[in-house]
């Protein structure tokens, strides 16, 4: 119960990063601007505008991202606000072909200290809540026996 709590407090502070990251994320309106990468079977293709698409808020890693994360234990509650593109790094970050267009440091340095507040809050509300779940079920079990 206490997990997912915090996991639903962090969810919902986090959205408006995540609305931030989403908006400033590079769209590409242009069909020239296609991007292929992959070979064989992996081959992808990501299509205009889809980089808005990709940048998420949640729970699940990729299998790569997994592999690399730390594991804390059952009682450690984290989200993650980030995208699951392998080449967004180049968007974010540049490339020798290819200049710098970050959007989701830009979405972290404006939202990181407004995000700790709306959590301490949701949190405070998401408790109450699980509170009075508590009482009832406690209620009704000691109705029943």
């Amino acid at each position: 119960m206490a997990r997912g709590v915090v996991e639903r407090a962090l969810m919902e502070a986090a959205k408006p990063m995540h609305q931030r990251a989403q908006d400033g994320a590079p769209g590409r309106e242009d069909p020239s601007e296609v991007i292929t990468y992959g070979k064989g079977e992996n081959r992808r293709v990501r299509q205009p505008g889809t980089t808005k698409a990709l940048v998420q808020i949640g729970k699940k890693l990729t299998k790569r991202q997994a592999s690399q994360a730390r594991k804390a234990g059952k009682h450690f509650a984290e989200i993650y606000v980030g995208t699951r593109d392998a080449k967004a790094h180049f968007e974010e970050f540049g490339s020798a072909n290819q200049p710098p267009d970050p959007f989701l440091r830009p979405a972290f340095d404006g939202e990181a200290e407004p995000t700790i507040g709306r959590f301490v809050d949701t949190l405070t509300i998401e408790l109450n809540r699980a509170a009075q779940r508590e009482a009832k079920r406690t209620a009704r079990l000691a109705k029943k026996g």
